[in-house]
């Protein structure tokens, strides 16, 4: 049987939790994807070369858009047990 898609186990799981824990948990996740988004580049050490920077600050934004993505993922898995206990 198919895995029904992460969007659609969301919105099963919020329909079965508590709005205010939702909201609680809802901020939380919202201040950890807005700060690991928001994480400084620290290119002090790095080579004066342009092509060394640029594709330090792309690894950088690629590292940062797939840490924010966990983070939620984690919230979705602890919707997912909630609804599923």
């Amino acid at each position: 049987m198919a895995r029904k898609p992460l969007r659609e186990r969301f919105l099963e799981a919020l329909t079965a939790i508590e709005v205010e824990e939702i909201s609680k948990l809802h901020n939380l996740v919202s201040e950890l994807h807005d700060r690991i988004m928001n994480l400084p580049e620290d290119m002090s050490a790095l080579s004066k070369d342009e092509k060394i920077r640029r594709g330090f600050q792309e690894g950088h934004k690629q590292a940062r858009h797939q840490a924010a993505e966990m983070a939620l993922q984690t919230f979705f898995k602890y919707l997912e047990i909630e609804i599923n206990s």
